[in-house]
């Protein structure tokens, strides 16, 4: 094999988003099995000029799980995630359509704007094109749209969605979502999240003004469990082809308590979730859950092995 190399790797690390020393690792990985790739780690939040020379005395492979900040590529073959502003969620659901892939319908909040018929029925959820973590997230009565347009928009100033309801709890009517972490289009993590109590009836939540229905939002409790169904991560993994350009995927997925169907519910092209890691990781797992995260596909192996594949594919 070839000890001198030919191609150069840069990872870019983001503090706070993913712990500098997954990255250490993976490095000390590709160089035991990649001679031909001289890899390098370097912040994504400073300029470096030095860095940027030496990213293309080589072909070159970038890979970010989250947005470019301050280090701006030089050249190369660049992964990397997208601001939310870059890439909204009505854009995200757009081009989740156009690969053929099942999501709610999906429509623009306006100040009149009235739903009748298939696939509208009594509840809607409203959410913002650039919200996260569930805020802003809230269940509507559907006739109730054009009287609460100024509420929920905070008035007109913040653009809102608009999709049917699909009810999602599980046989003791609590509500739960599956999240597939995806790398190029590979899981690295597989997990199912639930509220540990059955949630109130629909007319109960729509009625309380805050509306709160995401699972994922922080006022309310959830559990955190591992899976491995086939279907679920096979839908994941078809995600990687509406985005190729991002590297890292964190992807809501929910089934259908009526008929089993599973939907694409948002893809967080941003990239940050990287909750290995990450400063939220750490808030709001346990260490020992942590440690399965990483346990579950062999995380950092899997993380060489594919930046390698890459690299050795791509970089130019």
């Amino acid at each position: 094999m070839n000890r001198t190399p030919t191609r150069n790797l840069l990872i870019l690390h983001t503090p706070t988003a993913q712990a500098l020393s997954d990255w250490v690792e993976v490095k000390d990985r590709i160089e035991a099995r990649a001679p031909d790739i001289e890899v390098r780690i370097a912040s994504n939040l400073a300029r470096n000029s030095v860095t940027r020379r030496w990213q293309v005395s080589r072909p070159s492979l970038v890979f970010s799980p989250s947005p470019l900040l301050e280090y701006q590529p030089a050249g190369g073959r660049v992964y990397a995630g997208r601001h939310l502003h870059e890439l909204a969620k009505d854009e995200e659901l757009r081009r989740l359509t156009q690969a053929g892939l099942p999501v709610p319908a999906t429509i623009r909040l306006t100040p009149d704007l009235r739903l009748i018929g298939e696939p509208w029925s009594e509840y809607v959820v409203v959410k913002p094109t650039t919200g996260w973590s569930g805020k802003m997230v809230r269940l509507v009565r559907t006739e109730d749209l054009p009287r609460r347009y100024t509420e929920l928009s905070r008035d007109g100033r913040v653009q809102m969605l608009v999709q049917p309801y699909i009810d999602h709890v599980d046989a003791e009517g609590r509500p739960g979502t599956y999240r597939v972490t995806t790398l190029f289009g590979h899981e690295i993590w597989v997990a199912y999240m639930y509220r540990p109590v059955p949630r109130p009836l629909l007319g109960e939540i729509a009625a309380d003004p805050a509306g709160i229905i995401a699972v994922n939002d922080r006022s309310h409790a959830r559990i955190m469990t591992f899976c491995r169904e086939e279907n679920l991560i096979a839908l994941a993994r078809s995600a990687f082809r509406a985005f190729p350009e991002i590297p890292v995927l964190g992807i809501d997925i929910i089934r259908e308590t009526a008929t089993g169907r599973l939907f694409l519910m948002e893809c967080n092209p941003s990239g940050n979730v990287w909750h290995f890691s990450s400063d939220r990781a750490r808030e709001v797992t346990t260490p020992e859950y942590r440690r399965g995260m990483y346990e579950q596909f062999n995380l950092l192996d899997r993380t060489a092995d594919l930046l390698i594949e890459k690299t050795r594919a791509e970089a130019v």
